[in-house]
Formats: C-alpha cells, structure tokens, sequence
C-alpha cells in the first residue's frame, strides 16, 4: 500500500490530528454502518439515539484536544477532508441547541452532546486503553448497535477502506447486540 506524506501529516481541527481526525473519521463510519451496515436489525427497528464514550488518553484529554468537537462534527456528516473550518462553530452549536445531529442521507438522531458523550475515564477498552464506543438506540431506549476500536491515526485512518465502521480497528470491533438487551 502506498501513503504520501499527504496522508500522514494533514491539518486538523485540533492540535493533536489523532485525537481529532481519527475521531471524526469513526464517528463518520459508525453512521455508515447504521446506514448501510451488514448488523442483525431486529425488524421494524429505526435508530433514533446515539451515544459515544471516549475512554482513555481520549477521555482524559478529549476536551483540551478538541475530541468532543470532533465526534459531534463527525456525527453531522463531517469529515476533515469535507468540514468548512468556518463553520465549524456553528454546526458544534446548532447540534448543543438542537440536541440532535442530522447527517445528510440520514434521519435526525437524538444526540446532546452534554449527556450522550460521555469522557469515560474509569474503564478501558479491551485491546487498548485509548478508544471510543458508539452506540445506537431507538425510541425505547433499546440498544441496537454497539462499535468499539482505539484510535486511529490520521494515516492509518487514510489508509483504511470502510469494511468497518474502524477499519483500522476490526479486530476489536463488538458484535452488534441482539435487540433485547437494555442499555442500562
């Protein structure tokens, strides 16, 4: 596989690229999946809530770094080849207002970034203490889709095709969980 300096050293959102860019890209690919995904959908089901936890290095830095900021653009449908840095701002601010993200060929997601993102600074991930977990309910609250992966720099980020919603990730990736389970 081929990578250019281009894909190793980008201009991000904040000033570390993998606690931003590699954020945003999986915040992008866990809609891709909710979309598109080959997970076991309980019939009938329709995503209405999504929740993301940042856990380690992430948990502990997210907000200094700009990881908060980049999950939530992520959520909108951004990702750091496409995001306007001018209007960043406002997209941040209309999702805090709104309680809700609204990505293009999607429905509008119940998502308050005060509560459903969540700097889970007490338990790690399996396979590696810097990660994310999203998650995906419906109107009942019900657990639907649930993704874990570490972090992933922006040039392992670049290099990844979309198999997954981590690519760089799949071996720690969870199943998705069956329809029944609560999310309590």
């Amino acid at each position: 596989m081929f990578l250019s300096v281009f894909d190793l050293y980008k201009i991000g959102i904040g000033p570390s690229s993998s606690h931003t860019m590699g954020p945003m890209v999986a915040a992008a690919r866990f809609l891709d999946e909710i979309a598109h995904g080959d997970w076991p959908r309980p019939q009938g089901a329709q995503v209405a809530a999504i929740t993301v936890s940042l856990h380690g290095s992430l948990a502990y830095t997210g907000i200094g770094h700009a990881t908060d900021r980049a999950v939530v653009l992520g959520l909108t449908g951004a990702t750091p080849e496409s995001v306007d840095p001018d209007a960043m701002e406002a997209m941040i601010e209309t999702v805090k207002r709104d309680k809700r993200v609204s990505p293009p060929d999607h429905p509008s997601y119940r998502f308050d970034p005060l509560t459903d993102l969540v700097m889970d600074r007490k338990r790690p991930l399996p396979g590696h203490a810097n990660g994310m977990e999203f998650s995906a309910f419906d109107a009942a609250r019900r657990l639907l889709l649930r993704r874990a992966g570490r972090r992933a720099s922006p040039a392992r980020a670049a290099a990844t095709r979309r198999p997954t919603p981590f690519a760089a990730a799949a071996s720690r990736t969870v199943s998705a969980l069956p329809a029944a389970t609560s999310a309590a």
